[in-house]
């Protein structure tokens, strides 16, 4: 009957207690074990989140009909490959969602602000067109003197 019929799933994910990271795949009907393959970025994502994922049925007004969680410590380092039970689940059936997930460097944008010269390191400005009103490297600008005082502490002379 309709009730035994798999669901018209689709899986959320989002990072937990941030919802606007969410992010969802589409809706794979009428299958028992879908295989989204989606692929999507957090940019939100701090060292300490917690991925949020939701298994939803469009057939029930896509209410969610299982969850799992993946602490960041668990794919921080070397990133995760693998399946996570799936918790709430109306039937008491082991479940499993496979998922991915790592973190990507991606460009910073700073701004170094040294008296009246800014100088700006967002990507649409970098590499800088010319480097003449930047101090040399390990230098205050002023006199090529080494930096001195708090520095030292996070760019040590060698």
């Amino acid at each position: 009957g309709a009730e035994d019929a798999p669901p018209n799933a689709w899986c959320s994910c989002e990072l937990r207690g941030k919802p606007q990271s969410h992010t969802c795949t589409q809706v794979l009907a009428d299958r028992a074990d879908p295989t989204w393959n989606h692929e999507a970025c957090l940019p939100d994502f701090a060292h300490d989140d917690c991925l949020l994922f939701k298994v939803h049925d469009r057939q029930a007004d896509d209410r969610c009909i299982g969850w799992a969680t993946l602490a960041s410590g668990c794919f921080l380092a070397e990133g995760f490959d693998g399946e996570l039970p799936l918790q709430g689940l109306a039937e008491a059936r082991e479940s499993f969602l496979h998922v991915r997930a790592k973190v990507q460097m991606r460009p910073v944008t700073t701004c170094i602000n040294s008296d009246d010269n800014i100088t700006d390191f967002s990507p649409a400005h970098w590499p800088p067109q010319s480097t003449s009103s930047m101090p040399p490297s390990g230098t205050d600008g002023q006199q090529n003197e080494p930096l001195r005082g708090r520095d030292e502490q996070i760019f040590p002379n060698t």
